[in-house]
């Protein structure tokens, strides 16, 4: 019964040890699959926090770019602010400034205006040719250089003596009569003519209402006809060429008193 009990025994025995084995196995299998999964959840953790890490700095990098950015955006907004506040009052003083150029050269205009019949006729002639541009012009630089150009206009001719020839009317017997005749002007002041056959002649000057002409048909009782006839034939020789000058002497009428 020994023996048999023994056989009994040791089947058992070895399928005991063929479990154990097969568990051991299975549990080593385990152990190292785990082992596995815990590396492989490191080496991720840790490529995560590298990846996390390196987005952590970037992202600090570009908050203090940002940050730079919006300090220099405030100080050009600043400078822009500034600038146009500058500019602002740089209108302001140039639309002042355009507003007394517009008065003062609407004041100029009607000055000259209320005085240009007292200029000799030929700048008066040329005055109201350039007054319609003038008064009708509404870009002020250009009606400044209009101005400035009849001004100049007028200094030049008040600066030396001038020749001009033109038409002139004439009250003869009762009628009016249209006379070519050449005038010498002394300034803006005086004025002499005389007709081409040299019938004609006379002295003329500004009065209040404008510029005034006596012939010699008025009989002229402050000068001596013949040499004022005489007088003014040879200054106007004398502009005619130059190279002839010569003194000449030439009368003028002074105002006295309110009258001429």
């Amino acid at each position: 019964m020994k023996w048999k009990f023994n056989f009994f025994i040791l089947p058992f025995l070895f399928f005991s040890n063929l479990t154990y084995s097969s568990t051991s196995a299975q549990l080593i299998q385990k152990w190292i699959s785990l082992e596995k999964q815990i590396g492989e959840i490191e080496s991720e953790s840790h490529n995560k926090k590298k990846l996390l890490l390196h987005r952590v700095a970037l992202l600090k990098k570009e908050q203090t770019m940002l940050k730079q950015i919006v300090m220099s955006n405030k100080h050009n907004n600043d400078e822009v602010v500034e600038k146009r506040l500058d500019l602002t009052e740089k209108q302001i003083e140039l639309e002042k400034a355009q507003t007394n150029l517009n008065s003062n050269l609407d004041k100029i205009t009607n000055y000259l205006s209320s005085v240009s019949v007292q200029l000799p006729p030929p700048l008066y002639a040329d005055w109201k040719i350039s007054s319609d541009e003038i008064i009708n012009e509404a870009n002020q630089s250009i009606k400044l250089e209009a101005l400035l150009k009849f001004l100049q206009q007028i200094y030049k001719f008040n600066d030396r003596v001038a020749k001009h020839s033109g038409i002139i009317a004439i009250q003869e017997n009762g009628k009016v009569k249209n006379i070519f005749v050449h005038q010498v002007y002394l300034g803006l002041s005086q004025g002499w003519y005389i007709s081409e056959d040299y019938k004609y002649y006379g002295y003329g000057k500004p009065s209040l209402s404008g510029w005034q002409w006596w012939h010699s048909s008025d009989n002229l009782p402050e000068f001596d006809q013949e040499e004022l006839k005489s007088n003014i034939v040879k200054i106007i020789e004398v502009l005619e060429t130059p190279t002839d000058a010569q003194y000449v002497e030439l009368p003028v009428m002074i105002q006295k008193r309110g009258k001429m």
